[in-house]
């Protein structure tokens, strides 16, 4: 899993986000253990100014979730981020609720100052 992992952290560097998403899916499928830091270094690796970065977090999330696999705080907070930059305040409140109301049941930590900061932040960019 470690050199799964590794090769996304590179594609996902080089802004090749569907290649990162192939090696990620391989490994997970093939019932790899894709250690944290490196699915960490995945989010951070693609650019905040790529028009695909929050999708890219949301991916992440999910994927993780899908699988039943804890998502790190710093993951949900990195999607609410990504989500207030792009402009997409609904969403980044979506991902704060489900982290509040849901967390454990989903495999999400409870939110955190950073997470509520970064959903007012969406909201202060969307003028909501």
């Amino acid at each position: 899993g470690t050199a799964y992992g590794l090769g996304a952290v590179a594609c996902a560097g080089a802004d090749q986000l569907g290649r990162a998403q192939v090696l990620l899916e391989s490994a997970w499928d093939a019932a790899l253990s894709v250690p944290t830091s490196a699915l960490a270094r995945c989010l951070t690796a693609v650019p905040t100014s790529n028009s695909q970065h929050w999708q890219w977090a949301l991916f992440m999330m999910q994927s993780l979730q899908r699988r039943s696999l804890k998502v790190p705080l710093t993951f949900c907070n990195s999607a609410i981020d990504a989500l207030a930059q792009a402009g997409r305040w609904q969403q980044a409140f979506s991902v704060l609720d489900g982290m509040r109301t849901g967390g454990l049941d989903n495999n999400l930590e409870m939110p955190d100052v950073i997470s509520f900061n970064a959903a007012l932040s969406a909201c202060d960019r969307a003028a909501q």
